[in-house]
């Protein structure tokens, strides 16, 4: 399975008028038909992250929902980063976890090219239950973006607006490390990625716990994952903690 880049226009353009920010680039399908997963814009971080300090002369952006904010934690293109199946999704994963959510904090920026720069955060989770795979601690920081382009303002409204939504529920994250993908591409580890930071596989890989019951993101590819809407949040864990891993190409 071949790692590509997150965005398609038209997800980029549902993006930046939803949630504020200002992203482009590309994606396309697997060769061989299968998954597909997200990555990060591939360039080294810039020395400075994002300041949690916009302009008092510009309006904050408006809370966001439980479901945007859940949906928001995955943010690359879901039609080109869907699995076929639960099987799928868990064998392409590093790991699967009940979390809890517990701050949302600058991140690092990155050089994206063509004079602009992608702002990134780290949504620290804490980790209940493991169902697949390890996880190193149990606070784990995922990198989600704030905005793609050359306004650090646009960055730092969306990250008060994450900071001010994040819900207190907990959720199902299909995770993996930034650092096996950066693997995945170059075929040798690279210091390029912090080892501890993760990013969300997929929007397929998101569920929260909706007052007892399974939500997907609203974002979510394929019928398989909203088969899991309204159905009671403990038995979603079971569900997905017994289904076996497909094994990937």
């Amino acid at each position: 399975m071949m790692p590509v880049r997150r965005f398609s226009l038209a997800f980029l353009l549902i993006l930046s008028a939803s949630f504020g920010g200002c992203v482009e680039a590309g994606a396309k399908p697997s060769d061989d038909g299968g998954g597909v997963v997200a990555t990060p814009s591939g360039q080294a971080p810039n020395s400075s992250p994002v300041e949690a300090s916009p302009s008092a002369e510009l309006p904050p952006l408006p809370p966001l929902s439980q479901d945007e904010f859940w949906t928001s934690l995955f943010y690359g293109d879901p039609d080109f980063t869907a699995f076929p199946s639960l099987g799928a999704l868990i064998g392409a994963s590093d790991a699967v976890a009940v979390v809890s959510l517990e701050q949302v904090v600058p991140g690092p920026s990155y050089d994206a090219g063509s004079k602009k720069t992608e702002f990134d955060a780290y949504v620290t989770v804490h980790v209940e239950r493991v169902l697949h795979g390890s996880l190193p601690q149990d606070s784990i920081p995922i990198i989600v973006l704030l905005s793609l382009g050359d306004n650090p303002t646009d960055a730092a409204l969306r990250l008060v607006q994450l900071q001010t939504s994040m819900p207190k529920e907990e959720g199902i994250l299909f995770l993996q490390s930034l650092v096996k993908w950066d693997e995945s591409l170059t075929g040798s580890s690279t210091s390029r990625y912090d080892p501890s930071v993760y990013q969300v596989l997929s929007a397929q890989g998101v569920f929260r716990n909706a007052k007892g019951v399974a939500k997907a993101a609203t974002n979510a590819p394929g019928d398989w994952p909203t088969k899991f809407n309204g159905v009671n949040f403990g038995s979603v864990i079971s569900l997905i903690a017994s289904t076996k891993p497909d094994k990937q190409p």
